[in-house]
């Protein structure tokens, strides 16, 4: 009979497959290592990325709003900045337009009434607009007599009879950098004089967060929540006719150019951040990214069309 031969692997055989193996292996571990490396890159970059989209988002929302149902004058203003803050100012429709509130004057003829309120020094005796009381404490509103626009803060509201009621506000001379309540030695008109609910945004920045709020407390300060983090920068400016931009508007006409009636839009710059530094991502430093906004509110836009 025929010697078998030996069935076993020869060392080259061994050699070759070991290597094989030893690249294979080399070649997956790569391409897990490198996986791991991107998704979590692409992890912490997202994160800055999906902040700053809502960040946007929440500006774009609320800045278009501006100047809805009540115009700006060249010392008041429905969209306005300074320094980190942004405010702007509409009237609500929840779903109707926010009544008017026209004074209830005292008796005589007397024009204008002497100076302070018709029920108190910051009080004043307003009607019943359009079926409904829906003035509270703590809301913002506008006092307009004529053609001049103060923000007054409700304090209390004491509803007299079926058609009147008393409403209070806070002796601020300035609100949100408007001016407020009977400031400058105002005086009521007996004839065209109204009160009526505002809806105020603000929005600033403050220890690398971003807040925003629609409330204001009854000394005046804001009422808000924090709407992003890892923000440490924050800044603005407006936009004005003629493609003037500057960092703040000129309520007192001194510069013509910069009046609050002028105002078209806004220019936003923010950098946000990544919440943790991370050795994968950008050498390993803090992942940082720079963006603006440019919003032209439609209101403010025809606004200015329509004088001019």
């Amino acid at each position: 009979m025929p010697r078998l031969k030996n069935q076993g692997f020869t060392v080259v055989e061994l050699v070759f497959a070991l290597t094989v193996g030893l690249l294979v292996i080399t070649g997956a571990l790569s391409f897990l290592l490198t996986t791991y490396r991107t998704s979590g890159g692409n992890e912490v970059r997202e994160e800055v990325y999906r902040n700053s989209r809502f960040i946007g988002m929440s500006f774009e929302r609320d800045i278009q709003a501006a100047g809805v149902g009540i115009n700006a004058t060249s010392s008041f203003g429905t969209l306005a900045v300074w320094n980190d803050t942004i405010v702007t100012l509409k009237i609500p429709f929840t779903p109707n337009q926010a009544p008017v509130h026209n004074l209830v004057p005292p008796a005589g003829t007397t024009n204008p009434l002497n100076a302070g309120g018709t029920c108190g020094t910051y009080c004043v005796d307003v009607q019943k607009g359009s079926g409904t009381f829906d003035l509270q404490p703590g809301d913002l509103a506008r006092l307009q007599v004529a053609s001049t626009l103060r923000l007054i803060l409700v304090s209390s509201v004491v509803v007299k009879d079926t058609a009147t009621m008393s409403v209070t506000f806070t002796p601020d001379t300035v609100l949100l950098h408007n001016w407020a309540g009977l400031a400058q030695g105002l005086r009521l008109d007996r004839y065209s004089t109204f009160v009526q609910k505002l809806s105020p945004v603000v929005f600033w920045d403050a220890s690398s967060q971003v807040w925003r709020a629609e409330q204001l407390n009854p000394g005046g300060s804001l009422k808000g929540a924090v709407i992003a983090y890892n923000v440490p920068t924050l800044k603005d400016s407006l936009i004005f006719a003629n493609s003037l931009v500057a960092a703040s508007a000129d309520p007192t006409g001194a510069d013509t150019n910069r009046t609050f009636d002028k105002v078209t839009g806004i220019i936003i710059h923010a950098q946000t951040t990544a919440s943790r530094a991370d050795p994968r991502v950008n050498s390993g430093a803090l992942f940082k990214h720079s963006y603006a906004w440019r919003f032209s509110p439609r209101n403010l836009m025809y606004r200015y069309e329509a004088l001019h």
